[in-house]
């Protein structure tokens, strides 16, 4: 891609994510089932599938506006509101993978329900706060979005129970954490 001028580079993007985003075509957007929405795959899939859409629309864009003559200062301007939606679209994918990558590794250990159950928490809070996308889309439903929320809300109650341990992780001491008699904390 380095000998690409940028309408080359947007041709090539556009291309590759056209390609992928018809081989995700989601038909799994009716199912609500929290083994489903549990599933570190579904989780990926959602969040690449995002990424993927984001990437195809920004770099139609860019052509389009190449193509009525803009120069490629002014075509990426116009487009950065994109462009950052997809930034943010890829960072919320790579650190869903990280985040399954050390649920993976921890595999058999004490730690493995806790990060199980973070790791879900944090990847479905991302496609709660993403559900009008998602909607927009096509790729939820509103009865996946409300089962989301629920679950999300349910994942937080039950979180509640292990806190204690997942503070003591941090190994931040007592004194900070509680505050002195007559102080209120934040």
């Amino acid at each position: 891609m380095g000998g690409l001028q940028l309408g080359g580079w947007v041709r090539f993007l556009t291309d590759q994510a056209v390609t992928r985003v018809v081989e995700l075509n989601p038909v799994i957007i009716r199912r609500t089932d929290e083994e489903h929405l549990l599933d570190p795959e579904f989780h990926a899939e959602a969040l690449d599938y995002r990424e993927t859409r984001l990437l195809s629309s920004a770099a139609r864009r860019l052509r389009a506006f190449l193509d009525d003559g803009l120069d490629s200062f002014e075509a990426m301007n116009r487009v950065q509101d994109h462009l950052l939606s997809l930034a943010t679209a890829y960072s919320d994918r790579v650190i869903c993978e990280c985040f399954h990558d050390a649920v993976a590794a921890a595999k058999g250990s004490a730690v493995e329900p806790a990060l199980k159950h973070l790791a879900a928490l944090h990847a479905l809070s991302n496609l709660e706060s993403h559900r009008g996308w998602y909607l927009e889309a096509g790729y939820m439903e509103a009865g996946k979005t409300r089962a989301i929320r629920a679950l999300v809300n349910r994942l937080c109650g039950q979180l509640a129970t292990i806190a204690p341990q997942l503070v003591d992780g941090f190994a931040i001491p007592d004194a900070v954490l509680h505050a002195p008699d007559g102080v209120k904390g934040d």
